[in-house]
């Protein structure tokens, strides 16, 4: 269970990552694959989305530096959609998270006062889920995912795959790696957008 738990807790800090993580061997995360990729120079799947003949490579990056508004969210919801072709999911920090349910609370109306409730179950924009992560790498930001381009890929010999156990000579214990090779990828950058430099 330990070993479930770290495991996950690793994957969750890599999704968010630039890829730069444990001497560059981490998978390229949001902040490579949509946000970083832009103005770093960075080359993502081998294109460098700041070449101008490279346009078509870059997803949509806004500086919004301050609070969060539905309209930078339709501005950005918009700009990364064509035609059916949207977002299919908001993920933010937990303070833009709860900064966009309180833009909400003035549409809350309530059907039946006997189970009158004082929140949202579940948060939706244009029929997008709206969610949080904790990641240190989120904070501030707001990701709009087409998860439709966004793939994790796994290597098929080396996934979640046990060496033996062995026992240090001066230790009374014994251990084994877990390895697991892959990264995630982006087939369409143009249809993802990240909001940055918010303050709630």
């Amino acid at each position: 269970m330990q070993a479930e738990e770290t495991i996950i807790e690793n994957m969750n800090t890599m999704f968010w990552s630039n890829g730069a993580g444990n001497g560059g061997k981490d998978w390229l995360g949001m902040n490579a694959l949509v946000g970083t990729g832009n103005d770093s120079g960075s080359a993502i799947g081998g294109i460098d989305a700041t070449d101008s003949d490279n346009s078509w490579w870059r997803s949509t990056l806004t500086n919004q530096g301050g609070a969060l508004t539905i309209a930078a969210m339709a501005t950005m919801y918009n700009t990364v959609s064509v035609g059916n072709d949207q977002p299919t999911i908001i993920i933010t920090d937990q303070d833009e998270y709860e900064k966009y349910e309180s833009l909400l609370q003035p549409q809350l109306r309530y059907t039946d006062a006997t189970v009158a409730d004082a929140g949202f179950q579940n948060l939706l924009y244009k029929g997008a889920p709206v969610t949080f992560d904790a990641g240190t790498d989120i904070a501030g930001k707001m990701f709009f995912l087409n998860t439709k381009y966004i793939r994790l890929v796994a290597h098929s010999d080396v996934w979640f795959k046990p060496t033996p156990f062995v026992r240090p000579t001066n230790q009374d214990a014994r251990y084994a790696q877990i390895w697991c090779y892959g990264n995630m990828t982006v087939s369409n950058r143009s249809r993802q957008g990240m909001l940055y430099g918010l303050t709630d």
